[in-house]
């Protein structure tokens, strides 16, 4: 991690203008602190604050039908309009984009992409995962040969797989995904995806094995180094979720929105990851379940470690993911105004939190592209990214 130098500094500055001339923050007004161009999120901005920043990395978001990739190119630690590009859409692949609820950065340049497809007349019911390369440096994955798909959709006895929500990896290097059932006929699954022949797909013999049946599974799952999948299932009442670890066989509800009451919070349903092999989910407060707030586990302690501005109750994390960095990036729920901004989350001082001053600040703000002549995005679903 480093803190931005003067000259960066000023580059940052010069990008979007921190304040109008009324003194309020001309793209967040009435909604976070805000001075230098970067919202500090979850302190109070200080006279001079510096924003602590990780290494710089790549991040690939997904938005209805399209992918787009983020690249801090000018090391300012900010994407702004000119630092996003188009890198997947639709319109090249044969099957569409649809549902792009799971990504999995490879690297910079190389990602797998869920693709969920509907029905209709054109399209098959196929739900599938792309793997998508730059292999021509132009920023995209739209060449010929750049885009394939990795899998088709069918497993061992020739049968479809349902809808994939969100893809990770494993210790082993293996890919897995979560699978939600339609109905009791096919239950919610964890698959384990591994190329054996190294022929760029997972579609030959013994590639795709069913790791586990749950029930309930709302969306992410990740793995720790035992191979223990954690992940967030809806538990009675339809509202109340928990968090769930899956080991050898034996399933155990770890924490669940009963034994937060004392905290006023609640879990929601919007991501999972593991940082220092704990598991990173985000919680609500009861009054407001949506609001963004990120939690690990200490042992069997729940610690907060990043808490959203008090004023900030209906942007809830719509997913996030740690990088290689211990970093977080994050992308956020959007609104009909505020379309999918992005954060990233630094712990500068190693205390094990996103609390202190500088350590979480906004990357991209949507209205800063459209104010550029670029659509905001429409529906972020997923986020995922690479330290270069």
């Amino acid at each position: 991690m480093r803190q931005l130098g003067s000259a960066e500094a000023a580059v940052r500055d010069a990008l979007v203008p921190s304040r109008n001339a009324a003194d309020t923050p001309l793209y967040d007004s009435g909604m976070w602190p805000f001075r230098y161009g970067i919202a500090c999120l979850g302190v109070a901005c200080g006279s001079s604050p510096t924003a602590i920043i990780g290494e710089p990395a790549i991040v690939f978001v997904s938005d209805s039908s399209a992918v787009y990739r983020f690249e801090d190119r000018n090391n300012d630690a900010i994407y702004d309009h000119q630092e996003r590009t188009e890198f997947f859409t639709a319109a090249a692949s044969p099957t569409g984009l649809n549902s792009a609820t799971g990504l999995l950065a490879l690297s910079g340049t190389t990602l797998l992409v869920t693709n969920n497809s509907r029905l209709n007349e054109t399209i098959p019911a196929v739900n599938n995962i792309l793997r998508l390369e730059d292999l021509d440096g132009d920023g995209a994955a739209l060449s010929v040969g750049e885009n394939q798909v990795w899998f088709s959709g069918f497993i061992a006895d020739g049968s479809k797989i349902a809808p994939i929500s969100s893809l990770t990896r494993g210790a082993d290097g293996a890919v897995h995904a979560a699978v939600r059932g339609y109905d009791s006929t096919m239950p919610d699954q964890i698959y384990r995806f591994f190329d054996l022949t190294g022929d760029g797909d997972v579609d030959d013999a013994g590639e795709v094995t069913l790791v586990t049946n749950i029930e309930g599974l709302a969306g992410d799952i990740a793995i720790d180094s035992t191979a223990a999948y954690w992940y967030v299932s809806a538990i009675e009442p339809p509202t109340r979720y928990g968090l769930f670890k899956h080991e050898s066989g034996t399933t155990t509800l770890v924490v669940d929105t009963d034994s937060l009451v004392g905290e006023s919070l609640r879990l929601v349903s919007s991501g999972i990851d593991l940082l220092n092999d704990a598991p990173v989910f985000s919680v609500g407060n009861q009054e407001n379940p949506v609001r963004g707030t990120l939690a690990t586990l200490r042992g069997t302690e729940l610690a907060m470690i990043w808490t959203g501005p008090s004023s900030e109750l209906s942007t809830d994390f719509h997913d996030f993911r740690v990088l290689e960095d211990g970093s977080i990036i994050a992308v956020r729920v959007a609104t009909d105004l505020y379309r999918g901004p992005l954060h990233r989350f630094v712990d500068g001082n190693g205390d094990g939190d996103f609390l202190d001053s500088g350590e979480a600040m906004r990357v991209h703000d949507p209205r800063e592209a459209e104010a550029n002549g670029l659509p905001q995005l429409r529906s972020p679903a997923a986020v995922s990214g690479s330290v270069r």
